[in-house]
């Protein structure tokens, strides 16, 4: 936060930072994020000792695309970027069958209005397909409403090095990684996001100041909301998922002869004991996709590779689920 004040110079820009559920859902994870943002609001403060800092990051890879809309400094870090993500996108199979690459049209524009919400603090809504989206109550869409509102002040945005950086690395990952639109990637993107909305708003202000007010108020209210809801959710602070349901679900359901696969390093911290990949039965930690065609085909896929079939699923949280494939 003492940071981010001095790099925005805007009260209102600190306070929506201080109170986005996108930014404490990142600094609430026990992963590299956090330390992204802060070496993202470093760097672009002046400090270019805090850049390559990043590389200590568990995805500095999206860091370093930070190199294309700065300065001739930062130029060498473009190479090393687009190898890194080349070389991550290759080892988690981001091109194969049941990984979720969808390059249409559509998908694209979905993972687009999924950032917005993300980088709004809707975290909690930012995952729906738009089937669900369509099906929520009424006030639960107004709360979705809220959060995307706000970005019609972009377009009273003048701060080019702001739009560029928010801009340019979503238009990089659209090409060659659309799978990983994901916000948590793109802290300096966030950080981007709310400067711009209050340079936005200010500039609204000054032609529509009931628009411009009621639009910030609704902002403001709806992500108080989103704060409090994400301190009320007992997700695992690794990934926000619940493997520690699932963990404890195997726990209870798995025999001696059965084996383990799919994200077992969650389960195996949770449980303190590790299960073998093969067995009489094999289940499933599966982190799944909001789309249940991607899931469908992913589990498909494994009863070809296992030679079983999935006889049973049971879903955790959002994105969690517990498979097993039986012979």
């Amino acid at each position: 936060m003492y940071f981010f004040g001095k790099l925005s110079k805007d009260k209102l820009a600190t306070f929506l930072f201080a109170v986005s559920p996108y930014f404490l859902h990142l600094c609430g994870e026990t992963r590299g994020y956090g330390f992204l943002c802060l070496f993202a609001i470093l760097a672009l403060i002046g400090h270019k000792w805090a850049f390559p800092l990043a590389l200590f990051t568990q995805h500095y890879a999206w860091f370093l695309l930070l190199a294309i809309p700065f300065s001739l400094w930062y130029l060498p870090f473009l190479g090393a970027s687009g190898w890194l993500v080349y070389l991550q996108s290759g080892a988690e199979q981001v091109f194969a069958s049941g990984r979720g690459f969808e390059p249409s049209l559509m998908s694209v524009a979905k993972k687009i209005a999924g950032l917005f919400i993300q980088f709004g603090g809707g975290v909690q809504y930012s995952f729906l397909t738009p089937q669900q989206a369509l099906s929520l109550a009424p006030l639960a869409k107004l709360h979705l409403f809220l959060f995307l509102s706000p970005a019609v002040f972009l377009f009273f945005s003048k701060t080019r090095k702001y739009l560029r950086l928010f801009l340019v690395p979503l238009l990089v990952l659209m090409i060659i990684y659309p799978i990983r639109l994901n916000a948590r990637y793109l802290p300096f993107c966030g950080v981007a996001y709310i400067i711009l909305l209050v340079e936005g708003f200010r500039e609204l202000e000054k032609r529509h100041r009931y628009i411009a007010r009621t639009l910030m108020s609704g902002f403001i209210a709806a992500n108080i909301f989103s704060a409090i809801w994400l301190f009320s959710v007992d997700f695992d602070p690794y990934h926000r998922e619940d493997y520690i349901g699932a963990a404890h679900y195997i726990d209870e359901n798995i025999r001696d002869t059965d084996g383990l696969i799919g994200c077992t390093y969650q389960v195996s911290y949770y449980l303190k004991k590790d299960f073998p990949g093969d067995g009489k039965d094999i289940w499933e930690v599966y982190l799944g996709n909001p789309d249940m065609t991607v899931n469908e085909a992913h589990w498909r896929y494994q009863e070809n590779e296992l030679g079983r079939k999935a006889v049973f699923k049971k879903q955790f949280g959002d994105l969690v689920w517990v498979i097993r494939y039986s012979e």
